[in-house]
């Protein structure tokens, strides 16, 4: 009977076929932070123009604004606002963005109202709170702007970023076999 003998031989890949696995690296290394660039662009546009951002909490202004929105608020002259223009005030520590009834502009004061609101406001606002006119309304942005602001979706974007990141070191290792 005789027996065979097996030596160790080290497996050696051939040269090339990690081209493909290194592309799809590639593009998913270059796709993640384009996606989140992509998210963030329109967050961060109004406040590189000097716009105002306001998420709305509340369905106060609804069915026109929804809750979950971002709206844009521009600076303007209170006593140029006419009935209907919705505008964002301060009332204290809050933001409200209520549509205009009646400008009072010998008294500096506006009449407002929210939308699903049965009476206009009890307090008229005073010419000195308001905050700006609202421009544009973005339904469903003002809860990726809490969520883009918040200490944990921060991480999760620099995670993401980091990710993209960690697959282009990987491409590179793939190409060299």
């Amino acid at each position: 009977m005789s027996r065979t003998r097996f030596t160790e031989t080290e497996y050696v890949p051939e040269k090339g076929r990690a081209w493909l696995p290194a592309l799809f690296c590639n593009i998913i290394g270059v796709a993640i932070p384009i996606l989140v660039i992509a998210f963030m662009v329109p967050l961060a546009l109004p406040q590189i123009r000097g716009q105002v951002t306001y998420n709305i909490e509340t369905g106060s202004m609804e069915p026109e604004v929804p809750v979950g929105s971002m709206i844009i608020v521009d600076q303007c002259d209170p006593g140029d606002l006419a009935e209907g223009d919705i505008i964002a005030y301060s009332a204290g520590e809050s933001v409200i963005a209520h549509r205009v009834v009646a400008n009072n502009v010998l008294e500096g004061k506006l009449e407002t109202k929210g939308d699903a609101n049965e009476e206009k406001d009890l307090e008229p606002v005073d010419y000195g709170q308001v905050i700006g006119k609202v421009s544009k309304v973005m339904p469903g942005a003002g809860l990726a702007m809490t969520f883009a602001t918040s200490f944990g979706g921060r991480m999760c974007l620099v995670g993401m970023i980091l990710i993209g990141v960690l697959f282009n070191v990987l491409a590179g290792r793939l190409r060299k076999l």
